[in-house]
């Protein structure tokens, strides 16, 4: 019997789960730093992909909806726009070292037996003087209506500034933030945010 990937039913609606606008903060990096190569590791729909296409980023994702793939790559393609997006996930992705000048994760909640893997792999990816650019869940949003149910999916600052500790943390900090990103991250949210540089 088929096992049903419950991503690919969230993102089988013809609207888009997470909205169509990129993530708030992924974009002013991508703005203020002008990456030439972006990963985007479980992009979903494509809200970021898209909009840093559109800047003129060559730019690769990957996630392990195939819907969501197809999606986004129907998206991108009515827009003119070029996407190398692949369904892995983050433990199987495969990509040259050192080789992108931005990396963004947003609301790429990992369990905790994997994460301090998963973020070191995917730093491996990043080029010397490439950034880290991410934003989830804070545990302190546990019990609002959207986001992780278990704490232990949710970040906090010293577990960040623990993964990312060979990098050059330029900020990191959590907020209180009103998101407005489709129906799935809809309301009053705890966040936390980091930018990090690769020495």
């Amino acid at each position: 019997m088929t096992q049903t990937n419950p991503w690919d039913e969230r993102f089988s609606a013809e609207e888009f789960f997470y909205g169509t606008e990129p993530n708030l903060y992924l974009s002013e990096k991508l703005r203020k730093y002008h990456p030439a190569l972006v990963l985007l590791p479980g992009e979903g729909e494509g809200r970021n992909a898209v909009f840093a296409a559109s800047l003129g980023c060559d730019v690769y994702a990957f996630d392990q909806s195939r819907v969501a793939r197809e999606k986004a790559l129907r998206w991108a393609s009515s827009r003119n726009l070029r996407i190398d997006y692949r369904l892995a996930g983050v433990l199987d992705a495969d990509y040259p070292l050192s080789y992108f000048q931005m990396i963004g994760l947003v609301y790429l909640h990992l369990p905790p037996a994997v994460r301090s893997e998963a973020h070191r792999k995917l730093t491996s990816f990043l080029a010397p003087g490439g950034y880290i650019v991410l934003e989830a869940f804070h545990k302190s949003h546990l019990g609002n209506n959207f986001g992780p149910r278990d704490i232990n999916m949710l970040y906090n600052e010293e577990e960040l500034r623990s993964d990312f500790k060979d990098l050059d943390i330029l900020e990191l900090y959590s907020a209180q933030v009103q998101l407005n990103e489709g129906a799935g991250h809809y309301g009053n949210a705890v966040v936390v945010r980091l930018t990090a540089r690769k020495n």
